[in-house]
């Protein structure tokens, strides 16, 4: 594959992610999670580029501190950031299951729980924010959200 041809690809992702969350279709700002990997880093900066740095808001959920990447792509982006701390949450949950003599965390619990809470976390990020989610993949395992409009 040509330079030329993945320029080509990328202007026709760009046109599309501009068409589909236009502010005349969607009026809302656009919420991306920046978890410090690379799905979410390219989801980021193909919004910014395709929207403006003003309508992104980048969100990053944390044991308190973000990590170093998270810290690095905030800075390079220059986007509206919000981080949440979400491990007293997950704490309380665990010890929540733990105190009922009745529940045990399992390796499942313990997998999905987190995913879930961030999901969540992000859900009330968007709607306090008048923000529509944007998420850059998709598992099995975990919540999707991906790009929705509402008409």
């Amino acid at each position: 594959m040509s330079n030329l041809e993945i320029k080509d690809m990328k202007e026709i992702a760009l046109g599309m992610l501009r068409e589909a969350l236009s502010e005349e279709r969607t009026r809302k700002n656009i919420i991306v999670e920046l978890d410090g990997k690379l799905p979410s880093a390219l989801s980021a900066a193909l919004l910014i580029e395709a929207l403006g740095y003003k309508r992104v808001i980048i969100v990053t959920m944390s044991d308190g501190e973000m990590s170093d990447e998270q810290r690095a792509l905030v800075e390079h982006f220059h986007a509206y950031h919000v981080n949440v701390d979400i491990s007293g949450t997950i704490d309380a949950v665990f010890s929540s299951i733990l105190e009922e003599k009745k529940m045990l965390v399992t390796v499942e619990t313990e997998d999905k729980l987190p995913k879930q809470i961030r999901a969540i976390t992000l859900d009330a990020v968007a709607s306090s924010m008048r923000g529509q989610i944007v998420h850059p993949y998709n598992s099995v395992n975990e919540i999707f959200y991906g790009i929705t409009v509402e008409d």
